[in-house]
Formats: C-alpha cells, sequence, structure tokens
C-alpha cells in the first residue's frame, strides 16, 4: 500500500481502510471496549506505519535525495480545501483531451447509490466492521481529492471499496437500478463519445482531405484541428489559446468535430461561430467538421 500511494497518492484510502478494520474488527469481533479497540490499533499501526512508510519510500527516493523539492512538489498537489467538495461530487467536466474527468455522480456512483449501498450493507451484511472500515475510507478518499488540482480518476479506488462492502445483490438489486437510472445520461454520454471517436477513426481520411482543401483556400490562416484525440495521422493542436480566446494573429481557421464540441472551450469557439459573435464565421460543414473562421482586427501583442 506504500508504493501505490507513493505512486499515487489517493490510494491510501486503503491504508484507511486496512487500519479501520482493524480498530472496528476488535470492537465487534473480540468484544473490546473502544479503549481496548483503541490500543489493539495502535499497536497494528506500528507495524502498518512502518511497512507504509517503507513502502512509500521506496517509491519516492527523492524524500532522500532532495527532500525540500519533495515537500514544495508536495505541497503543491495537496492544496486542499473543502470549498472543493461540491466539485468533487458534482462537477461536470471534459477536459482538453476530450476524457470526462467530472464529479463522482458524473464518473462513479449517484449519491442516491452510495448511500444505498451504505446503509444496505451496514443492516444486512454480517460484517459489519468492514462495512464501517469501507465508508471510512470512502469518506478520506473524498477529501483528499478536495484539492485545486482535482480530476474524476482520482476516485477510482472507489469502485473497489464499493465492490467490498456491497451487501448481497439480491437485498441491493433495487438499489443498483435507481443507480443505473441516475447515472443513465453519463453512461449514454460515455457510448455516444465513444462511437463518434470510432465514426472519426473510420473516415479520418476524408477528414484529413477536407482539412488540406480548406487550408489551401485559406493559406494565410492559422490551423487549429479539433476533431478528435489519440487518431492516427490525425492532428489535434488544443492550446493554451483555446483556454483562455485570446489568439495571435488576425487571421484563424477552427475544424471542430461533433465530439470535439464536448469540451466547453471548443463549444465557445462553436457557438461564437453560430450566433457570428466577436468576429468569429461559421464557414461550412464538411465530413463532420464545422469550419469556423476568425477576423481579428485587434490583435493581442
Amino acid at each position: 500500500m506504500g508504493l501505490s500511494a507513493g505512486v499515487k497518492l489517493n490510494y491510501a484510502a486503503f491504508f484507511v481502510f486496512a487500519g479501520a478494520y482493524v480498530f472496528f474488527g476488535a470492537c465487534y469481533f473480540k468484544n473490546m471496549d473502544v479503549s481496548g479497540g483503541i490500543r489493539l490499533f495502535c499497536h497494528a499501526a506500528l507495524v502498518g506505519v512502518a511497512a507504509f512508510a517503507a513502502g512509500f519510500l521506496i517509491s519516492n527516493p527523492i524524500m532522500v535525495t532532495d527532500f525540500e523539492k519533495f515537500k514544495q512538489a508536495y505541497g503543491e498537489a495537496s492544496n486542499f480545501s473543502i470549498a472543493y467538495l461540491k466539485d468533487v461530487l458534482f462537477r461536470q467536466n471534459i477536459e482538453w483531451d476530450l476524457v470526462n474527468s467530472g464529479g463522482m455522480t458524473h464518473t462513479i456512483v449517484s449519491l442516491v447509490g452510495l448511500i444505498g449501498v451504505c446503509l444496505g450493507s451496514y443492516l444486512y451484511r454480517g460484517d459489519r466492521p468492514l462495512t464501517l472500515a469501507g465508508i471510512c475510507a470512502t469518506a478520506v478518499l473524498v477529501a483528499m481529492c478536495c484539492k485545486a488540482r482535482f480530476l474524476g480518476w482520482y476516485l477510482m479506488p472507489m469502485i473497489f471499496l464499493l465492490c467490498v462492502i456491497t451487501p448481497d445483490s439480491r437485498r441491493v438489486f433495487i438499489v443498483l437500478l435507481i443507480n443505473f437510472a441516475l447515472m443513465l445520461p453519463d453512461t449514454a454520454y460515455q457510448v455516444t463519445s465513444k462511437t463518434r471517436q470510432i465514426r472519426n477513426v473510420e473516415r479520418r481520411e476524408s477528414i484529413l482531405q477536407t482539412i488540406d482543401e480548406w487550408t489551401q483556400a485559406y493559406p494565410e490562416y492559422r490551423r487549429f484541428v479539433l476533431a478528435d484525440v489519440c487518431v492516427d495521422s490525425l492532428p489535434y493542436n488544443f492550446s493554451d489559446e483555446i483556454k483562455t480566446g485570446v489568439f495571435t494573429g488576425e487571421h484563424q481557421i477552427f475544424f471542430i468535430s461533433e465530439r470535439g464540441r464536448e469540451n466547453k472551450k471548443i463549444n465557445d469557439i462553436y457557438q461564437h461561430a453560430v450566433q457570428g459573435q466577436n468576429g468569429y464565421e461559421l464557414a461550412g460543414e464538411e465530413n463532420g467538421l464545422t469550419i469556423v473562421l476568425l477576423e481579428q482586427s485587434d490583435v493581442p501583442q
């Protein structure tokens, strides 16, 4: 677990899970009082923390070679704030590479589904310490993700934790149906997005031909191809200029696919063109691409 957390800090949630299970198991199965459970937990923690620290150190030798640099990088990566909790739970976001990195309720499980699994597990599962440990680890994982740089896949350990604490499938069937219904729009989006990518792969030669023809027709325009990512021979030049909406040069030409518009910044360009705003012009549509022109009279220096 130390090695895993050293590579990806959110996997420290499994260490919390193990420690919580030791404590709750001592209280539940061994009939210890809380103080006895704490003593057993402390004894186990001496070994567990030492092993965890050793694994963490092995995967982060920079702690020894340059501790100040490690501390500086760790400090930046650990910018935790409860203000980010809403993002961690409910954010909808398609990254620059068109990957969905939304919050928990758009990528992992609905809030109703999470509460239902936890409640059902506590009521119907014989191993309640396992349930309590899973709830504690899940809460810690969510808290760890409350930082300025949050990406949806930071929550992926939750999938394993939910599988561990899920009660008998016959008892949780209704919860699963409700969760499926609530997650259906996001599931449908994932299927639709992948279908669009497959379509772009199949017609990449005609897409390239369209891009070449329009580029030759507007040779003085800077070209931005925003069709798809990870498609052989098909360029994709999302840049900081796309993020800010501030471009150098007077003339730009954009090639935007339907899948590309899933990203908010790319869709902003498309919407400006449709509405004829801020110098954007809808020049045409061909082979699944929307061609947008940008004429700027005031060019930033």
